[in-house]
């Protein structure tokens, strides 16, 4: 069993440079590397260990874990615990799909102090899948995002942001369609400032906030401009909201302006035709029409500056944000 546990904690992950909490929020088992790991003669080997389980079961033991159980026996593994629990696991019909567990879950499952230890590590092997589907997620506390990079680059008056990479096999579809640069950027609201004298009217305020945002970025999702950066995936983790977007290399306009002129902009007319894909962009917004769902809305950037406009040289153009 303790090799198997040096094995299973080998496969942890932490992000590169990352901000979190190291002991409770970063490490996280990608899934496709346990289920290499426990492949159908790993988990055979196991079982066969297993005096517990009568040798009539253990085949059928095997093909359940197989189909519905590999992260469980993992967790009951490096915790080195009883690995005979996957058999209450199985009476109860309780698969990987179902994790992670509440704790009442896990009381009827497991004695103590075994379900409080399982409650625990379950998260470092429950690491979520994000999607570009236009659902906003909200995250437990104690979930591990599958973060592969998570590097901070700037602040402002609304929160952080980050240049991050997901780890592959957490993204239901690919974020994004290129298949050598999968760098995108997180952008995290800061967390409300309480007002003594108006209980929780921060609270609201962030969270109305919020909203307001992800419903304008979904609404421009539809357009799809090419000079329109797209919403990713949003979620919210501890409280604090979260946007993700496409990595943009090159800086904003205003960083551009105060520098060298670069290649991609070495003529004239190379800069007034990415001017003209940002007046298009602009237009698009500020007369948003989109013929198939027969709408028709007037929008405002309300704080279109160079700071706010992005440069793209893969595009040769500027794109707005």
């Amino acid at each position: 069993m303790a090799q198997l546990q040096d094995e299973i904690k080998a496969l942890l992950h932490v992000p590169e440079a990352s901000h979190l909490n190291l002991e409770k929020e970063s490490f996280f088992i990608p899934q496709d590397s346990l289920y290499q790991l426990l492949n159908e003669d790993k988990v055979t080997q196991v079982i066969d260990e297993i005096d517990e389980i009568p040798w009539h079961l253990k085949e059928t033991t095997t093909v359940w874990i197989m189909k519905n159980g590999r992260r469980i026996l993992a967790i009951l593994s490096f915790l080195q615990l009883k690995r005979s629990y996957i058999s209450k696991f199985m009476e109860r019909d309780v698969f990987d799909e179902h994790l992670p567990l509440n704790e009442n879950s896990l009381q009827a499952i497991l004695p103590e102090p075994a379900n409080s230890l399982f409650y625990d590590a379950q998260w470092q092997f429950s690491a979520p899948k994000l999607a570009r589907d236009g659902v906003h997620r909200v995250f437990h506390p104690n979930h591990r995002l599958p973060f592969t990079i998570n590097r901070w680059i700037d602040s402002g008056g609304f929160g952080d942001i980050y240049e991050i990479m997901i780890h592959p096999k957490h993204q239901n579809v690919p974020l994004l369609l290129s298949e050598t640069d999968q760098s995108m950027v997180r952008k995290e609201f800061k967390p409300p400032r309480y007002k003594k004298h108006v209980a929780n009217s921060d609270i609201q305020d962030d969270k109305e906030g919020f909203s307001n945002e992800l419903r304008n970025l979904n609404i421009l999702n539809e357009l799809k401009h090419a000079n329109i950066i797209q919403l990713l995936t949003s979620y919210t983790h501890n409280g604090r909201h979260n946007l993700i977007f496409p990595f943009v290399q090159d800086g904003n306009l205003e960083k551009l302006f105060k520098g060298d002129r670069p290649l991609q902009f070495d003529s004239d007319e190379k800069f007034l035709i990415a001017l003209c894909g940002l007046s298009s962009a602009i237009q698009e917004v500020h007369y948003y029409t989109l013929q198939r769902l027969k709408i028709d809305l007037l929008g405002c950037h309300h704080d279109l500056k160079t700071k706010n406009i992005l440069n793209h040289s893969m595009q040769e153009a500027l794109v707005t944000i």
